[in-house]
């Protein structure tokens, strides 16, 4: 029977806890919509008070799962109305297994930044978030996919600043990161050529700097066709690949900053499967054994801490309560905003 824990943010100490016969009359109450998604075909802004939405025919949904061209709409509604058609080659999931409820079938997304909507998919489109006009849009290659098999995390989305798009496009003889014009879309640098095995799970822009965490979790799924009985078994895991590692880059001009290799070259960061947070002026990094605070700009290591055995292999970062929050395989590590520890406390397993 799983038992749900409760811990204290400041000192680790369990507050409460629930279990699956306690939680069985209340199961239908459970609010999922804090489900982390990877794609969404609706976004909203708070500054113009305008929902944007994606609609399209699903008669090419069942047969897409290698990439499909579809007719979209894009629609806003509230402070600013309108429509605008467009065209968008993107793929569908195989399968819904290890999928978020909220996660549409449909790989795309549509994020709302700098009085423009972008819409992603294998490429992008970018409009006018006043008019709904089509700015500029162009291709790139974002999943590895198939018509029975799929690798989904190899490039994170685009990330954008105020005066472009960052990519990562992993589309056949270019495997670069890219710096776009986000008024025109023009190619303003490109990166080295990345190795094949290489994944870039996390891209951030941070003030004029460019942050790529190199190594990820993949969502591989298959779909398997018994020819002896006719039936077709569906497959799903997550496993992390590539070698871990840590670019910076010049927004501005493309060019290296500094790396985890280098910069925590008495640690074994390339074994870490953790992910990165950017905060402030800060970014945050684990190794196995140690926390990181770097900053962004230069790779200054501003403190270094041991994580402790308790929580095994670090696995995501996030903040709460002013803390940094490490979750582990085996439990949780809370650290103050300096990098001093609050505690870290086995869980056993830490289900979230």
């Amino acid at each position: 029977m799983k038992t749900t824990i409760y811990l204290d943010s400041k000192s680790g100490e369990i507050t409460n806890s629930f279990s699956e016969s306690t939680l069985k009359d209340k199961a239908s109450k459970v609010n999922r919509s804090r489900s982390r998604t990877r794609f969404a075909t609706s976004a909203y802004d708070e500054v113009s008070n305008t929902f944007v939405d994606l609609y399209f025919k699903d008669k090419f949904l069942k047969n897409s799962s290698a990439g499909n061209t579809f007719d979209v709409t894009v629609k806003a509604s509230l402070n600013y109305n309108w429509s605008t058609p467009i065209k968008a080659r993107a793929v569908t999931h195989i399968n819904r297994l290890l999928l978020s409820s909220n996660d549409p079938d449909i790989m795309m997304n549509v994020m709302i930044k700098n009085e423009k909507v972008f819409v992603i998919y294998e490429g992008i489109t970018v409009l006018d978030l006043k008019t709904g006009n089509v700015l500029w849009n162009t291709t790139f290659d974002l999943v590895d996919a198939g018509m029975t098999s799929q690798e989904i995390g190899k490039a994170p989305l685009p990330t954008v600043d105020k005066n472009a798009v960052y990519v990562c496009d992993l589309s056949k003889g270019e495997k670069a990161i890219k710096k776009l014009d986000i008024n025109t879309g023009a190619l303003i640098w490109k990166s080295e050529k990345l190795d094949n095995d290489e994944v870039i799970s996390q891209l951030s822009i941070f003030d004029n700097t460019l942050v790529a965490k190199f190594g990820g979790s993949i969502r591989k799924a298959k779909s398997v066709y018994n020819a002896n009985n006719g039936a077709t078994t569906q497959i799903a895991k997550n496993v992390y690949e590539g070698k871990s590692d840590i670019r910076v880059f010049d927004a501005g001009s493309g060019k290296a900053i500094w790396t985890a290799e280098k910069v925590f070259s008495e640690d074994k960061f390339s074994k870490s499967e953790c992910s990165i947070l950017l905060n402030e002026n800060n970014l945050v990094a684990c190794s196995p054994k140690f926390l990181y605070i770097v900053n962004p700009a230069t790779g200054e290591i501003k403190n270094k801490t041991e994580i402790g055995k308790e929580i095994g292999k670090p696995e995501f970062i996030f903040e709460y309560d002013n803390n940094y929050i490490v979750k582990g395989e085996e439990g949780i590590a809370s650290f103050k905003s300096n990098g001093s520890k609050n505690y870290a406390v086995s869980t056993d397993k830490a289900l979230f």
